[in-house]
């Protein structure tokens, strides 16, 4: 992020993302399966952070009681291509 923004918008940016990610500790099935989930057969997830033009992707997958997240990618990136298990 420090690449594409300020120094200030970057970390302030990255405290939002890590707070999101945090809350997906109490209903992460809330959010719903990724458009890229059916490519890999697996129950991938994806929760929005953010205000447009600025819009974040957390992809992440249940398994369990626990919450893996795969990636965060800017919403105008391509979808994923693997899932790096």
């Amino acid at each position: 992020m420090r690449r594409n923004y300020s120094p200030k918008a970057a970390s302030k940016g990255y405290a939002g993302i890590s707070a999101a990610i945090q809350a997906l500790a109490h209903n992460p099935e809330r959010y719903p399966e990724a458009e890229e989930a059916s490519e890999f057969g697996v129950n991938l997830r994806v929760k929005l952070y953010g205000r447009r033009p600025h819009v974040f992707r957390i992809l992440y997958r249940i398994r369990g009681d626990c919450v893996n997240v795969h990636r965060v990618r800017h919403a105008a990136q391509d979808w994923i291509a693997d899932l790096d298990e």
